[in-house]
């Protein structure tokens, strides 16, 4: 209804300048699908995207961004894992660890190994 895209990039380093730019070069390549897309039931131009990055740690130069790729107002935010978690209530976010992590992690699939890795972090 308010013609906003929301994307969030989950980042498991340390987020770099390099890797933005990498990041912005493929939003390029794939909003003109999007476009073409909107502009079937409304003005491209009304259209807003904001990704937030999330990551271990943030080293940028610049943290927050807005441009404009083919008429579309593009805003990039980054946020640090800890911030974004500590950004919900826990009424919110539990039932998300649940559907997102747990219930993954006990698929037949995911190694032990991994389930282990994760124990050790919850233990720290």
């Amino acid at each position: 209804e308010n013609l906003t895209v929301f994307a969030y990039e989950a980042h498991g380093g340390k987020l770099t300048d390099i890797y933005l730019r990498e990041h912005v070069r493929t939003i390029r390549k794939i909003l003109p699908y999007r476009i073409e897309e909107w502009a079937t039931f409304s003005n491209v131009g009304d259209w807003r995207v904001k990704v937030v990055f999330v990551a271990h740690e943030i080293a940028l130069e610049q943290t927050d961004r807005i441009f404009n790729i083919d008429g579309v107002s593009i805003a990039i935010e980054t946020t640090t894992f800890s911030d974004f978690l500590n950004s919900f209530e826990l009424a919110v976010i539990t039932p998300l660890i649940e559907e997102y992590v747990l219930i993954p992690l006990s698929e037949a699939r995911v190694p032990e190994s991994i389930r282990q890795k994760i124990r050790n972090v919850i233990a720290t």
